[in-house]
């Protein structure tokens, strides 16, 4: 899934936000956040802090631009371990 920002005077190139599915698992998404082009950020999210990121995107006047099933990315463990233990230590 992909969603950009608006662009205004402001804001004159947009924010884009895409999520993949990671092989391996169904729990955990790799977000990237990039700006003309550039990545800003690539890490790892969990889908129900995923679902709630969207809302909050959907919110600020984000557009979802695609919304189809991509290419599950190879991800390594060692990231996605990460991501649940910080997911799960957050639930307690």
């Amino acid at each position: 899934m992909q969603l950009q920002s608006k662009t205004s005077k402001d804001v004159p190139s947009p924010v884009t936000v895409d999520y993949y599915q990671i092989k391996g698992t169904d729990q955990v998404r790799l977000r990237v956040i990039t700006l003309l082009g550039k990545t800003l950020n690539k890490t790892c999210i969990e889908v129900h802090d995923m679902a709630r990121e969207i809302d909050n995107l959907l919110l600020h006047e984000f557009a979802v631009t695609v919304n189809t099933n991509r290419p599950r990315q190879i991800v390594p463990v060692k990231e996605v371990a990460q991501c649940l233990t910080h997911y799960h230590a957050q639930a307690l």
